[in-house]
C-alpha cells in the first residue's frame, strides 16, 4: 500500500472512529476517546514527512504505524473507498433524517411479520445501518440475517423474514 493510500484511509477512519464515539458515548462501543485526535495527529505528520521528502527511510514505518493505528476502521475505509458507487452530497447544517425504529407486529408496522421490504424515500441518496433486535447487521451475505439497501430508490429489504416482536431500527448515514 503507498503513502498517500494509508494517509487517505487514516483520514477516513479518523471521522468512523469520532462517528463511533459519538454514538456510543464517551468509550464508543470500545474506541478510545482519544483515537481520532490520535490518527490526525499522526496522519498530518506522515502527510507532512511525505511532502517534505518522500523517499524518506522513516516514512514507512511510520505510515505503517498509521495504519496500525486505524484498525478496523482502517478495513472499514478501505470497503468504502472500493465500494465505488454514488457519492452522497451531505450539505452542511442539513440534519439525517430520523431513524426508522419500530417493533415488528402483524398488523401496523412498517415491516409486518413474515414481510422483508420496505421503501424508505427519505432515506434516498444516504447509506443506512440496520440494527436488529440491538445488534447490527451486515450487508453481506453470511449465511445468516443480513439486509440489502438500494440508496437510489430507497428500497430496504432485510433477509431473514420479519419475526413477530423483532426490534428493528433501521438509520441513515
Amino acid at each position: 500500500m503507498t503513502i498517500p493510500n494509508i494517509i487517505l484511509r487514516a483520514e477516513i477512519s479518523q471521522y468512523l472512529a469520532a462517528n463511533a464515539l459519538k454514538k456510543g458515548g464517551l468509550f464508543g462501543g470500545g474506541t478510545p476517546a482519544y483515537l481520532p485526535s490520535l490518527l490526525y495527529q499522526v496522519r498530518k505528520n506522515v502527510s507532512y514527512m511525505y511532502d517534505a521528502d518522500p523517499s524518506n527511510e522513516y516514512l514507512i514505518k511510520v505510515a505503517n504505524y498509521l495504519y496500525s493505528l486505524c484498525g478496523a476502521y482502517g478495513v472499514q475505509a478501505t470497503n468504502l473507498i472500493n465500494a465505488g458507487g454514488v457519492v452522497n452530497v451531505i450539505i452542511p447544517g442539513l440534519s439525517l433524517p430520523n431513524a426508522v425504529n419500530f417493533i415488528v407486529d402483524a398488523t401496523t408496522s412498517p415491516i409486518l411479520e413474515g414481510g422483508s421490504t420496505l421503501s424508505i424515500p427519505a432515506f434516498i441518496g444516504y447509506n443506512v445501518l440496520f440494527f436488529r433486535n440491538g445488534f447490527k447487521q451486515s450487508p453481506t451475505n453470511n449465511g445468516g440475517q443480513y439486509y440489502s439497501w438500494n440508496s437510489t430508490t430507497g428500497l430496504f429489504t432485510c433477509y431473514g423474514a420479519a419475526v413477530l416482536d423483532d426490534d428493528f431500527s433501521i438509520n441513515a448515514i
